[in-house]
């Protein structure tokens, strides 16, 4: 989930994109109709990254008939005009399917866009723009499916409402200082946007706009010295700041801290125990911010309790699905860690450096972006932050 180990990062900057097509949907045929339930998980919104705006979401297709189902394209229409399609190829790369019941042993996993009878796929849609270009008001998804008896049809799906700009918090920095360097950035195949909890009964995405932020010394990385303590790391014991006004909704403490790089983690993970020590704060407007993998012991604050923005909230430390010290920190839609629905949000103003890796297979060094002043926006993966003179930029409240 939250996996910060510098080898990880290089191969982590190194996956990028996901195939899209374009391809002639097939005619309806009559004949029994394939039944299939969809709808999109949260309503989009959009969010500034990078240079640009973009909009993430999922559609969620269930088959509530006793006869598989096969999803063989989609079609998204933005108001109206084509806006993305995608064929049998290219939705595998944004397929997960989550069986209604486990499966028995050795049995085969069904063929990609094969939705069983009473199971669920979730199906990761990405939509980027240049910064200064409208958006979609309104999305329309055209999924077309092949039932058991072979007849195709087209099914379109309720037209889904693309949230504004006011609905997205700018936050004030959750840091301090200089030498933050930003990994797992939300992208359309990060490993943050594409995890997924499946809690009670239902899929939360929790980390949809997740970032984790470690603290860069220089040449020498995360770290001096014996690389399995954690008091050598550079970003360990940071004060984690609150990023607005508002209240503590939930915390957990008194999770032991791993050691950085051990193959095993100092407590089985679990739902109760992956965020690690972590923080919750209702920010307003239905948003909430998850600080994670706090230090054991440091927590300042309790449930209840009103906080100002830049009131430090606890320590930086390497507690639950952690690797080494670093802030894992996401904006959700309801008081709970894991049990919502990621959001997007920004960050008031920084200045950012991109780490570039040439493509594959190409050889030769990562080059630096010039620095840029960013505002309102997440910061990139791959990036170098400048918070100084920013930690207290005034955050804008999204609409109520």
């Amino acid at each position: 989930m939250l996996n910060t180990r510098p080898a990880m990062l290089l191969a982590l900057a190194l996956v990028a994109g996901c195939a899209s097509a374009s391809p002639t949907p097939p005619t309806a045929t009559p004949g029994s109709a394939a039944p299939l339930a969809g709808s999109v998980t949260t309503a989009p919104a959009p969010v500034h990254l990078g240079g640009a705006s973009h909009l993430a979401w999922e559609l969620t297709l269930r088959n509530p008939g006793d006869t598989p189902v096969t999803v063989t394209a989609i079609a998204v229409l933005g108001d109206g005009a084509p806006l993305a399609a995608f064929d049998a190829p290219a939705l595998a790369a944004r397929w997960h399917l989550f069986p209604a019941a486990r499966p028995a042993e050795g049995a085969d996993a069904p063929a990609e866009g094969v939705v069983p009878p009473g199971d669920t796929a979730l199906v990761f849609l990405w939509h980027t723009a240049p910064s200064d270009a409208a958006l979609p008001a309104h999305l329309v998804h055209r999924v077309t499916v092949t039932a058991a008896s072979g007849a195709v049809a087209v099914r379109e799906l309720a037209p889904v409402d693309v949230l504004g700009v006011d609905t997205v918090p700018v936050l004030g920095s959750p840091l301090a200082g200089d030498g933050w360097f930003v990994v797992n950035s939300p992208s359309d195949t990060s490993r943050h946007r594409r995890s997924v909890q499946r809690l009670d009964g239902g899929l939360y995405t929790a980390q949809r706009y997740a970032v984790d932020l470690v603290r860069i010394l220089g040449p020498e990385g995360t770290h001096a010295g014996d690389p399995a303590i954690n008091a050598n790391y550079a970003a360990y014991g940071a004060e984690l700041r609150a990023v607005a006004d508002g209240g503590v909704v939930a915390l957990k403490d008194g999770i032991p801290e791993n050691t950085p790089g051990a193959d095993a983690h100092a407590v089985p993970i679990t739902p109760d125990t992956v965020a690690g020590n972590y923080v919750v704060l209702d920010v307003g407007g239905g948003r909430y911010v998850t600080y994670a993998h706090l230090q054991p012991g440091s927590l300042r604050v309790a449930v209840g309790q009103r906080v100002a923005r830049g009131e430090v909230l606890g320590l930086l430390g390497n507690s639950g699905n952690s690797t080494e010290p670093h802030l894992h920190l996401h904006v959700c839609d309801a008081p709970s860690a894991l049990r919502c629905h990621g959001r997007p949000w920004g960050l008031a103003r920084f200045v950012e450096q991109v780490v570039e890796l040439p493509p594959l297979p190409t050889a030769g060094p990562p080059t630096v972006t010039d620095p840029v002043v960013r505002e309102g926006a997440i910061p990139a993966n791959m990036g170098y932050l400048t918070l100084s003179g920013f930690e207290d930029g005034p955050p804008a409240a999204p609409a109520p």
